[in-house]
């Protein structure tokens, strides 16, 4: 947004190929939408079949985080998520437990259901 810091720091690659990533830029993922994940989500899966929140966090990065391409499969990193791909993460885990067995997820904005939940 300044041209004056865009050519010093182009100065810096003078006479080299550069390569520049053109968008808009992107929020990490918010403590409060992690919180969100661990207390309400995950918490309501491990109940509901009997495991413990870490292997359900695992469980669903390995199907909703994994990247194609290649002979190993990527997982991409929940921390590395932006807050909009955080929030289409945590709404294909709320789909899946809803489709495949059987659960009602509240949403963030229900947070006097989510907040009782989460205290237990």
């Amino acid at each position: 947004d300044n041209p004056r810091n865009w050519n010093n720091a182009m100065a810096a690659f003078n006479g080299k190929q550069v390569v520049v990533y053109i968008g808009k830029p992107t929020k990490d993922r918010t403590l409060p939408q992690n919180s969100y994940l661990w207390g309400v989500p995950y918490k309501i899966i491990a109940d509901e079949t009997g495991s413990d929140v870490d292997s359900v966090h695992y469980e669903m990065v390995g199907m909703f985080l994994r990247e194609s391409g290649g002979t190993i499969p990527k997982i991409k990193s929940t921390t590395k998520l932006s807050t909009i791909e955080f929030n289409e993460y945590i709404d294909n885990i709320i789909r899946w437990a809803a489709e495949f067995l059987g659960l009602y997820i509240p949403l963030p904005n229900e947070e006097e259901m989510w907040k009782s939940y989460e205290s237990r």
